[in-house]
């Protein structure tokens, strides 16, 4: 039997509902385990529109990117937040340094701890404002 792909969900308040709600709502569906990094576990957040209120299953400080297959980023105020925080960079530039797949939705270019290594990616924007 195929080991589970566990995806890094990393969320602060104000994110953008739609950008969260519809592709973590479609990777529990496939089988994914989506585990909802805050910067403290059990922090409540809330998406910027108010349809959407979560709480993280985890601390920034309790992960490893190690333990993780994809990092999911949803868009909406969230990166503004996120990247002011140098943990978030630093899980974010640890993922890309190992060249696992990285999902920002709307903040592609503008992803906490983003790549200057000239490493070619294709994004493509969905959804969102």
């Amino acid at each position: 039997m195929a080991r589970q792909m566990k995806v890094a969900c990393l969320l602060g308040d104000g994110f953008e509902d739609t950008e969260f709600r519809v592709p973590y709502d479609r990777m529990r569906r496939e089988g994914f385990e989506v585990v909802i990094i805050g910067a403290k576990k059990g922090a409540e957040l809330r998406g910027k529109r108010g349809k959407e209120q979560v709480r993280a299953d985890a601390g920034i400080d309790e992960v490893d990117p190690a333990d993780f297959d994809l990092l999911f980023i949803p868009g909406g105020n969230s990166p503004d937040q996120l990247r002011a925080n140098p943990r978030f960079v630093e899980f974010v530039k640890r993922f890309d340094q190992e060249g696992k797949p990285i999902a920002a939705i709307c903040h592609v270019e503008d992803r906490p701890g983003r790549s200057r290594t000239g490493r070619s990616q294709r994004a493509r924007r969905a959804g969102g404002d």
